[in-house]
């Protein structure tokens, strides 16, 4: 390949003032990248001094672009892009590239060093190591300088790896180059402060190979090695003292130096000045750390934080010297060293952090819009700021300072600012400090009003949050009126902080509150923010409705005032809260709040829309991506919260549905599926809290199916949540499409599929739940329109059929799938008998719900379980029954439906007492009455069963089913077990127990109503046995010896409770219904 062509290319992309020819050159180089040859071109560019810088550094840009890769460069795919010559080529004349070319072009050429040594040394690159040893012995200055830059970039990797292996490869290159690190490192401290350049950039890098080998563990060679050690302690101390001369800027070399030094003694200070086990392979060193270096770089570093603002230090300079103090201030050993300075260093250096900066004002008032961004912004928020670290530490010098003098001391400081600028309010400098006290007592707060710690620290925090109100009242309140906006948003900020404190005059915080609301309207866009997103700290506190709701209209208004002035997820957060607390209240605008948050939305989204197909300025583009984010969702969560707060008028939420539709369709596309978790479950408020579902809100079921299919198969379990809903809701309407029937079947056929990939088994097992429980659904609700999805059921069907018989399926599964089966029998008993005998799998599924009797310990499962049997025994008195059902099945099925359903009342009932324990408006009398009703536990009985009745007595010795046991018992033979492991199923068991009175309150799959809710299973089974005793004496006397007397005894009662739990379920559905239909 011709190097001048690529050459003239190269230029071309540059000067060519002929668009169309500069099109084609640029062609021409991407081109040639593709080509064998290419390297050996663009590197001879890197190194022609005659070439232009622009052109040669262009060259090494394409040469890292061609040699990018995250897998070996040795393998097949670039050994067809790049020959072994060329490879020879690179690694035999990189670094003195790297020595002679210009800092741009050097950059790109350390990163492919880094990128080939990471692969070729030592093995393939056996000559690195020597010639970088030359190059630090040479003696030359750009020949050491480039050789550290070199072995920076080759061990920088290390920072990010764990392992033994990563220990033995740093070891090796301790043992190889540190000791001529250290010999650099020592004569660059010993070079005339008129080479300070140098001497700063030789520390610097030296400092970064250090941190970049020791970060996770000390190096072996150094850590055996006393004398290196110390002389290594040295180097790090010289460089941390190093004088910086004053006209020195913030971004000198001398400053790079010192943060590494700082940063490496805040790293060694975390991990060894603290105890280490014995054991630890760390004990020594940290041993050696403590007795010989921690003390002297603590004291080192209280001295030099001292000097911070009369040297210029930069802020994260500043930071790390924070961080070793702090380190000091939390070490009992070391407390000492650090407790005679502690006040200069709160008052003196940590609060002049806290002031008002000129920054800061400059960018207040050239720019309030970028303030407001970067205040409450999450992605512009800057973790090295003096100002977090500086929190940080007063944090720990409020736990620390024991007998409190300290904590009262620096509160009398930060009064004494606060009485010397109290005369000064038009003092800019004055406010300024004035400032700094205010942000110094917001950051306080979480350690002032939280209740814990000693006896004598919460002495001292009841002394200082006593005097709070009247220090607010004194000094904070007159800042609502202060000249200076950062004031007036300050000191409301510090009263929102505080608002949840108990007030002794009510009076107090309704002016705050008021002048809060008042500051949204403030000339000051900054300050109208901040009020805006502090409002929502105060209007939710004790004693603020009655200041609220004569303005809420006002602050709803100018909260979304507000949002159209600037994007700011916190004002929409605002609004959440305040619909949350006064959604009530806001009936008559609620129409209005949710098309406004919408229209905010799409704002929103319009710019995330845009970011997302840009690709300029990447970290700008991964921040204000995230703002976007999070912006969208804050408004999608408070529609969310209008629609909870409206759910007492259902009609209202039903006039929502057509509101948000156009959002709502929007969003079940694939562009906006970082939004998808929220937009399911606004939809699912929504039609639950409806009054029925609008025809328009029907397009979404075909939009969200597409969505769960395709890009959404994540959040496969909200589905259930979905389609429970639009089928139940108005299931009439769900089955005059047929499509809907067949997506819900193909989508339950996709999620129990187990495939031969493991690539594309990614369902997980919760998810695969939801098929066998929206089978349930369907079929429950589709009951008395069985005629229409009869055609349909054995689909769903074999899709189980195929799951079950799958050596994937787990236990908790198959009982999911037995429940399909046993569901379907209550739904269509002749259907289901019939399907399950055409498949020969009658035996097979009903040995699987008998193997799998001890796992139905949940509420709704037992329900089922009882049902099921239930319903086959009723449809075996007239009908009859397939052969596996002999009468020793029958028997057996009877005593579990009898027991199980049982059981069930009786949990209900204690489920039910519990809750009436808990909620204060329980009518007594109504639980008399029902106590009474189920009867009272005889003196002889346990105390555990007090208040059951003869329910408790039953059903505690329900106990577990052993099914071989069952059967022996009514004189069956035993049977082989299920294929699944006994300890599988134990583990499931427990599980399920575990859990088993949370689904009373809510199921697992979000359910809280089922259909089969309406059906009381006691009665059932009791009029089932009532035929039994009544056409076959002798089977009934025999199902009476196997069961106990007791549970005999207060089945009645337990009939009764359960259909009055039944009647209610009725009489609330209809009660709603009624209520909805009537608006």
């Amino acid at each position: 390949m011709a190097t001048e062509r690529v050459h003239a290319a190269l230029m071309a992309t540059f000067t060519e003032p002929n668009p169309q020819m500069r099109k084609e050159a640029e062609a021409f180089v991407m081109e040639v990248s593709q080509q064998m040859g290419a390297v050996k071109a663009f590197f001879e560019i890197c190194v022609a001094e005659h070439v232009a810088p622009p052109v040669r550094q262009a060259a090494a840009v394409r040469l890292r672009q061609l040699l990018s890769c995250r897998e070996d460069w040795n393998s097949t795919e670039m050994c067809k892009r790049v020959s072994e010559v060329e490879k020879q080529l690179l690694r035999g004349n990189l670094l003195n590239a790297i020595v002679v070319c210009p800092k741009q072009v050097q950059t790109q050429l350390l990163i492919i060093t880094e990128w080939i040594a990471r692969w070729d040394f030592p093995e393939r690159w056996q000559g690195l190591g020597p010639e970088l040893g030359a190059l630090l012995t040479s003696g030359d200055n750009a020949k050491i300088l480039a050789a550290l830059a070199t072995l920076r970039k080759m061990v920088k990797r290390y920072e990010y790896v764990e392992g033994d292996s990563r220990q033995g490869d740093i070891d090796n290159i301790a043992v190889t180059f540190f000791p001529l690190l250290l010999q650099i490192f020592e004569a660059a401290n010993n070079l005339a402060p008129t080479q300070e350049t140098h001497v700063a950039e030789v520390q610097k890098l030296c400092l970064k190979i250090f941190y970049s080998c020791n970060i996770r563990s000390v190096a072996g060679p150094i850590a055996a090695d006393a004398d290196a050690c110390n002389r290594w302690m040295e180097c790090i101390m010289h460089a941390l003292q190093q004088p910086a001369p004053a006209d020195q800027s913030p971004a000198h070399l001398c400053w790079k130096a010192k943060k590494w030094a700082a940063t490496i003694v805040d790293r060694l200070l975390s991990s060894y000045n603290r105890k280490v086990s014995n054991k630890s392979t760390k004990h020594a060193f940290a041993m050696l750390f403590q007795g010989k270096y921690a003390g002297a770089f603590i004291s080192v570093g209280v001295r030099l934080l001292s000097q911070a603002r009369a040297m210029n230090m930069p802020g994260k300079v500043v930071c790390r010297f924070i961080s070793i103090v702090q380190a000091g201030v939390t070490s009992k050993k070391c407390f000492s060293l650090v407790a005679k300075d502690l006040d200069e260093i709160l008052q003196g250096v940590l609060f002049k952090y806290m002031c008002w900066s000129n920054e800061e004002q400059e960018l207040w008032t050239d720019n309030p819009e970028e303030y407001v961004r970067k205040t409450h912004s999450i992605g512009s928020f800057d973790l090295m700021d003096p100002a977090v670290f500086a929190v940080q530490l007063m944090h720990e010098c409020m736990k620390q300072a024991h007998d409190g003098q300290l904590v009262f001391r620096f509160f009398n400081f930060l009064l004494a600012v606060l009485q010397k600028t109290a005369s000064q309010a038009a003092d800019a400098e004055a406010m300024k400090e004035r400032y700094g006290v205010y942000q110094t007592l917001s950051a306080l707060k979480p350690i002032l009003l939280k209740k814990s710690g000693s006896a004598r620290w919460n002495e001292i925090r009841a002394q200082l949050t006593g005097q709070m109100e009247e220090l607010l009242v004194a000094h904070v309140f007159p800042g609502f009126e202060s000249p200076f906006g950062f004031i007036r948003a300050s000191s409301m900020y510090v009263v929102s902080q505080y608002g949840g404190m108990d007030w002794k005059s009510h009076e107090n915080f309704r002016r705050a509150l008021m002048a809060n609301i008042a500051m949204m309207k403030d000339p000051e866009l900054p300050v109208r923010i901040h009020a805006g997103s502090v409002v929502q700290k105060l209007v939710h506190r004790k004693g603020a409705r009655e200041v609220v709701l004569p303005v809420l209209g006002q602050i709803v208004e100018t909260t979304f005032s507000l949002m159209k002035e600037i994007d700011s997820d916190v004002l929409v957060q605002t609004l959440e809260i305040v619909i949350e607390n006064y959604g009530e209240d806001m009936e008559s605008q609620a129409v209005q709040i949710c098309q406004a948050l919408i229209n905010h939305f799409q704002g929103v989204t319009r710019e995330f829309i845009g970011m997302q197909k840009s690709e300029d300025d990447l970290g700008q583009f991964n921040n204000e991506l995230m703002d976007a984010i999070s912006a969208g969702e804050q408004c999608v969560s408070a529609i969310s919260s209008l629609v909870l707060a409206l759910k007492e008028k259902p009609h209202l939420v039903t006039q929502l549905q057509v509101t948000c539709m156009p959002m709502l369709t929007a969003l079940c596309e694939m562009q906006y599926y970082e939004f998808f978790d929220r937009t399911v479950e606004l939809i699912v408020v929504i039609m639950v809290y409806s009054n029925a579902i609008h025809p328009e809100f029907w397009r979404l079921f075909d939009l969200l199916h597409v969505a769960f299919t395709t890009f959404a198969q994540d959040n496969i379990e909200k589905a259930l949540a979905i389609y429970d809903n639009f089928i139940t809701k108005d299931t009439k309407v769900f089955l005059s499409d047929l499509s809907r029937v067949e997506k819900v079947g193909a989508l339950c056929a996709f999620v129990l599929e187990y495939r031969e990939s493991e690539l594309e088994n990614r369902i997980s097992l919760q998810e695969r739940k939801v098929a066998p429980k929206l089978m349930e659904v369907l079929l429950q609700s589709c009951k008395v329109f069985s005629s229409v999805l009869d055609p349909y059921v054995p689909k769903f069907y074999d899709a189980c059929m195929k799951c079950y018989s799958s050596p994937k399926c787990p236990t908790s599964l198959r009982q999911k799938l037995c429940n399909v089966f046993l569901t379907g029998i209550w739904y269509n008993t002749p259907l289901t008998l019939s399907y399950l005998e055409s498949k020969n799998a009658t035996g097979h599924v009903f040995e699987a719900v008998f193997n799998l009797l001890q796992s139905y310990v949940k509420i709704y499962d037992m329900k089922v379980l009882s049902i099921g049997f239930t319903t086959i025994l009723e449809y075996g008195v007239a009908n009859s029954l397939p052969p596996y059902f002999t009468d020793e099945k029958k028997m057996a099925m009877a005593q579990v439906s009898f027991e199980t359903a049982m059981k069930r009342c009786t949990l209900v009932k204690e489920n039910d007492d519990l809750e009436a324990e808990e909620d204060e408006e329980t009518d007594e009398s109504d639980d008399d009455n029902l106590m009474g009703m189920l009867g009272e536990l005889g003196d002889d009985d346990d105390d555990d069963d007090a208040g059951l009745g003869k329910m408790g007595v039953m059903g505690n010795q329900c106990g577990e089913f052993d099914y071989n046991k069952l059967l022996q018992q009514h004189g069956g033979r035993i049977m082989a077990t299920d294929d699944a492991s006994a300890a599988e199923l134990a583990l499931y068991v427990q599980q399920a127990q575990e859990h088993a009175e949370d689904e009373y309150s809510e199921d697992e799959d979000g359910c809280v109503w089922s259909v089969i809710d309406e059906v009381n299973e006691v009665g059932i089974i009791m009029d089932y046995l009532k035929k039994l005793q009544a056409a076959q004496p002798a089977a009934w006397q025999h199902f009476v010896s196997k069961v106990s007397k007791d549970m005999l005894d207060g089945a009645e009662a337990a009939r009764q409770f359960s259909e009055k739990k039944v009647q209610k379920a009725i009489e609330d559905n209809q009660a709603f219904s009624a209520q909805t239909m009537s608006m």
